[in-house]
């Protein structure tokens, strides 16, 4: 199995798009800013799972509070193609208290992204963490483990996921 874990805020949406959008367009809709999704970046991502048939986990900050179909149809509205494939997302890992009372400190997203691993090792179809290598991480923030760093496609926030990104991405996937 191949795992897409991704980001959204800079990946499937960029800085440049939002500025086009008018002071209106920039509010959220249904607890999400819908117009903040690029569907340049979303067809980068159709293509991306057309050609390498990867799973999605989602580890944007848009999974808390959110199901996975919640967001699956979000993406859905901006074009996006495979709903089915987004089948989990990681979890919130944080030290302290609640996080959403300020009192506590959130943990890196790579430690969120192996602590799914490490749950899934059966879903996967592995048995040893160095076994499992068809991953990729698409985000924007760098926020990840060192020996994920093959595994991490940096988005630039200001464009989101491009052409090339995804190029190498499919290409890291099906070698």
């Amino acid at each position: 199995m191949k795992i897409i874990f991704l980001d959204i805020d800079g990946v499937l949406n960029n800085e440049i798009h939002f500025i086009l959008k008018s002071e209106e367009d920039r509010y959220e809709r249904d607890g999400y800013p819908l117009c903040h999704l690029c569907s340049s970046n979303i067809k980068w991502l159709n293509y991306l799972i057309e050609k390498t048939e990867a799973k999605i986990v989602i580890s944007s900050t848009w999974r808390k509070g959110k199901s996975v179909e919640e967001i699956a149809g979000y993406l859905v509205k901006k074009g996006f193609k495979y709903p089915k494939n987004i089948i989990d997302k990681t979890p919130s890992l944080f030290i302290g208290n609640e996080v959403k009372s300020g009192s506590g400190y959130t943990i890196p997203r790579g430690c969120e992204i192996q602590c799914w691993i490490e749950y899934n090792k059966k879903l996967l179809n592995y048995e040893y963490e160095s076994h499992f290598h068809k991953y990729i991480i698409l985000d924007d923030d760098c926020d990840m483990l060192y020996h994920q760093r093959n595994n991490f496609f940096r988005c630039d926030n200001y464009v989101g996921l491009t052409r090339t990104i995804a190029a190498e991405a499919i290409y890291f996937l099906n070698k």
